[in-house]
């Protein structure tokens, strides 16, 4: 997603992305690598960097699910605020298999179920352009959701049906 996008929603939803204030070496400080190494340094590292992802931003190639992200943050906050919940704080933004996918600090059911239903709306919505006329499918490779026009564009070829089914 294009830095420009990603600071709107920094700066409109504060709250939800107050994670990105946070540095991946203060995830990582507290590891200090043992000489001789173990076998254990790995785990480590990797549930020091579980505890947050976004310091690193969102890390969505296209511009195409920023409309969905935007609503999706307004649904989240303004349930938050109405109801007095417990501010939630995402800890990761990305694209994963070709669906939008954030993983946040803390669980509510009412959130998730915002969240999965954004994660599934985003299997119908081009990842690059934003289109969800036509035929949006699952690409080869790298799996990414895009529209034919994209498809053609970026000359990616279909994914075999045999891996994917809607």
């Amino acid at each position: 997603m294009k830095e420009e996008l990603q600071e709107k929603l920094f700066q409109k939803y504060p709250k939800l992305f107050k994670q990105k204030e946070l540095s991946l070496s203060s995830n990582v400080k507290a590891i200090k690598r043992p000489l001789p190494p173990d076998k254990d340094f790995p785990l480590r590292v990797e549930r020091a960097l579980k505890k947050s992802c976004m310091p690193r931003g969102i890390t969505i190639q296209g511009d195409g699910w920023y409309w969905l992200l935007d609503q999706l943050c307004g649904c989240i906050q303004r349930c938050i605020d109405l109801n007095k919940l417990k501010q939630i704080e995402f800890t990761q933004v990305k694209e994963k298999l070709g669906w939008l996918c954030i993983y946040t600090n803390y669980e509510n059911k009412t959130i998730d179920g915002m969240i999965w239903f954004a994660s599934r709306l985003s299997r119908s919505i081009c990842e690059l352009c934003g289109s969800n006329e036509g035929n949006i499918t699952q690409t080869a490779g790298p799996i990414k959701t895009l529209c034919a026009k994209c498809k053609i564009k970026h000359r990616i070829p279909n994914l075999p049906l045999s891996l994917y089914s809607r």
